[in-house]
Order: structure tokens, then sequence, then C-alpha cells
């Protein structure tokens, strides 16, 4: 569903106050945030799910639609967190090049 940034930082503030788990890959934007909701936090006539996904599709070079996805698969958590241990290591790498200059 399609949100804004408000309501994105609310959501995360509200994950942290529920003592949720939380992974993030930072973004050049926006970043992509994963809460493990275990069907805790809940929205006005909305299903609750074990997952809550914050993240963008690229709009312009200065901005983005931002969008929220719940879900229930456990697949689609082990593919976000493959992808941060690879932005992770990405970003390990660019720091120690940048440590020879």
């Amino acid at each position: 569903m399609p949100t804004n940034l408000e309501t994105q930082e609310k959501l995360i503030q509200a994950a942290l106050n529920n003592d949720l788990e939380i992974e993030t890959i930072a973004g050049v934007l926006n970043d992509e945030t994963l809460i493990y909701n275990d069907y805790r936090l809940t929205f006005k006539g909305v299903k609750p799910r074990k997952y809550i996904y914050l993240s963008y599709t690229y709009r312009n070079s200065q901005s983005n639609d931002l969008y929220i996805l719940m879900t229930d698969k456990d697949s689609f958590a082990d593919e976000f967190i493959d992808r941060k241990a690879l932005a992770d290591i990405e970003e390990e790498e660019e720091e120690e090049e940048g440590a020879y200059y």
C-alpha cells in the first residue's frame, strides 16, 4: 500500500516502542526496512502479518514512491536478510577501499 515518509517513521518508532526486531538496508534517498512484527502491530481494517516491509520504488533522481508491504512469508524475510548481508559486505569493502586513499 502506498505511504509517506512520516507514516514509515511512525511505524518504525512503534516497532521500537514494542521491542520488535528491525533490519534495515541503507538506500541513497530512502532505506528499506523489515520489521519482525509477529502479528503485534495492527492497522485499522487490515489483518496483522508476521512481517512489515517498508520500501520504495524509484521515481526520479530526487524522489521515490514509498510503500508498505505486509506478509507472512518467511521466504520473503530470508531474501531480505540475504540482500542485507550482501549490502553489508559491499559497504565494508567500500570502507576498506576508502582507507587507502
